[in-house]
């Protein structure tokens, strides 16, 4: 069982297929900042399409044969990714 202390909570995973979102910049007004998902971890390993890593999912691209795609910015976890559509 993993220690969920200090992970961050879910509700600040963005929504949509990609693991950041693109929000305002409080410090620059009509500018746009990437916020990354808490849980999205990106590491400095060769080559790069082994380097994405989801503490959410405790799973990343760590093998010559990943289908992963979680170092390239897209969603494995699937929370989030659909907006619910008002009638």
């Amino acid at each position: 069982m993993t220690d969920q202390t200090n992970q961050p909570s879910i509700d600040k995973i963005p929504e949509g297929p990609l693991c950041y979102s693109f929000e305002p910049d409080p410090h620059n007004e009509g500018k746009t900042i990437i916020v990354h998902c808490p849980f999205l971890e990106k590491r400095e390993v060769q080559p790069e399409n082994l380097s994405g890593y989801c503490h959410f999912l405790n799973d990343g691209n760590n093998e010559e044969d990943s289908k992963l795609l979680i170092y390239n910015g897209l969603k494995e976890c699937c929370v989030n990714c659909v907006e619910s559509s008002q009638s």
